[in-house]
């Protein structure tokens, strides 16, 4: 296998890489986490990375993607980490948005990997509880419709 980055990987490298060192200055870092406390990601960096295409890179383009390969998305995830950035790329692009490119039909393909590569939502796995060993019929998490949004309770 071939890991050379080829000229649209390395402009992509250089271009994360510029972005987290305007952006993510270790004294600015510092000052947006205290003025964001508790969202664990910077709201205005994660629109930048969808301006970006960085947020569509893994997806087909058929659902608002680019197309990329697992290279490209090594080349983001090591760029994020090397800014010691936050921002839920590997839950909400990777994690989820792999499952449904994976496993949705075409609507849920077409409205959440746009939505993903837009920026517009934030998504998590829930995939197991605590002290439940696996075993589905011990679930005690619950999800309700309030309003327009689910909510989850449980552990």
């Amino acid at each position: 296998m071939n890991l050379n980055l080829s000229e649209d990987q390395l402009a992509l490298q250089n271009t994360l890489r510029r972005f987290a060192a305007k952006e993510y200055g270790f004294a600015r870092r510092r000052a947006l986490t205290a003025e964001h406390a508790g969202n664990g990601y910077l709201p205005q960096a994660w629109q930048q990375l969808a301006e970006l295409g960085v947020l569509a890179l893994p997806f087909e383009e058929a659902y608002g993607g680019l197309g990329g390969s697992a290279l490209d998305t090594m080349v983001v995830t090591e760029e994020l980490g090397r800014g010691l950035m936050t921002e839920p790329y590997l839950g909400t692009v990777i994690l989820c948005g792999g499952l449904i490119a994976s496993l949705g039909n075409a609507e849920q393909k077409d409205a959440l990997l746009q939505a993903i590569a837009g920026g517009e939502i934030l998504l998590a796995l829930a995939h197991q509880e605590t002290d439940t060993a696996y075993d589905s019929a011990a679930l005690t998490t619950t999800a309700k419709l309030v309003g327009d949004r689910v909510q989850l309770n449980g552990c």
